[in-house]
């Protein structure tokens, strides 16, 4: 997949624009609650939250009643369909959502006017995630937090690995190229040396994990997708060749996990890490309660997928 593509607006449409934003599964779901459990527990209920690359707002959705939630993506598909998202889920308990169209890069708030921002499923769809994080320090509060998501090991997160695999291996046109970052490269020594640069202090992160019992192809694609939304929209415009050739391939892929581990059961596992910002470098600010579990960075070295 060419660099230049990928970090464009349009992939990102195009992307946004074959998914249900009303779809959710049970491995998107697990996510989304450990999410809100870290938001609960760090904004208390109040407060504003910015999630940068929103999609189509299902996390948002999901953030506890009484925060001032605002959504920010630069695809224009995914704004329309979060605002068609809140129009058909919003029951009248909670304020709308702002939606702003913009670059992460570039966040049209004024400096520290929010207190907690959100990173899930997006840090590696950024090409220079550094100025993300730079640009996240100048609208936080002192004192407030980020939150960011990434993937655990290729071989605990099999969920998305093995449609990955079978993807990547059939349609040429879906591969990433060197100059792109993917997923399971961003581990957390690596993104804490990238936030210290940017001004935050010390992070805590938190492993968590699912499994999702998986009978067949059919029942794959819906958890697949909502976790590797680029790698599906490249299966979803091959050609019936190509997609008949990656289901033979993903069939013999779920068959030998099941014969390997007993079960039609895949694992999923992610980290969110919770970082803080404190003007001018003074250090984590605030209330130092948390349930996060610190991890080695030998815990998060990645290995090779299947």
């Amino acid at each position: 997949m060419p660099t230049t593509s990928y970090y464009r607006p349009e992939h990102w449409d195009h992307v946004h624009v074959a998914r249900d934003p009303r779809e959710a599964t049970g491995a998107s779901h697990a996510l989304r609650e450990s999410v809100r459990a870290v938001v609960d527990q760090r904004l208390r209920g109040t407060g504003t939250l910015l999630d940068i690359g929103c999609g189509t707002g299902a996390l948002l959705d999901e953030m506890p009643v009484g925060l001032r939630r605002i959504g920010m993506d630069f695809s224009g598909e995914a704004l329309r369909g979060a605002a068609s998202r809140e129009a058909g889920t919003n029951d009248g308990t909670r304020h709308r959502c702002g939606w702003l169209r913009a670059e992460a890069e570039r966040i049209p708030l004024a400096r520290a006017s929010v207190d907690a921002a959100l990173c899930v499923s997006t840090l590696w769809a950024f090409a220079d995630p550094v100025r993300v994080l730079r640009e996240t320090t100048r609208v936080l509060r002192p004192g407030g937090v980020l939150i960011l998501h990434l993937w655990g090991r290729p071989a605990d997160c099999r969920l998305i690995t093995l449609g990955a695999t079978a993807i990547g291996r059939v349609i040429e046109s879906s591969r990433l190229t060197d100059a792109v970052t993917g997923p399971f490269e961003l581990v957390p020594e690596r993104v804490e040396t990238w936030l210290r640069e940017a001004g935050f202090g010390a992070v805590d992160w938190q492993r968590s994990h699912c499994r999702r019992p998986v009978a067949d192809i059919t029942s794959y694609w819906p958890e697949f997708a909502s976790l590797a939304p680029t790698s599906y929209d490249a299966y979803r415009r091959a050609t019936e060749p190509e997609r008949r050739g990656v289901r033979g391939l993903l069939g013999r892929l779920l068959d030998q996990s099941r014969q390997r581990n007993g079960d039609d059961a895949l694992d999923l596992t992610w980290w969110l890490g919770v970082a803080r910002y404190a003007s001018h470098g003074t250090g984590p600010v605030g209330d130092e309660r948390t349930t996060a579990t610190r991890r080695t960075p030998s815990d998060h070295r990645p290995e090779e997928g299947p």
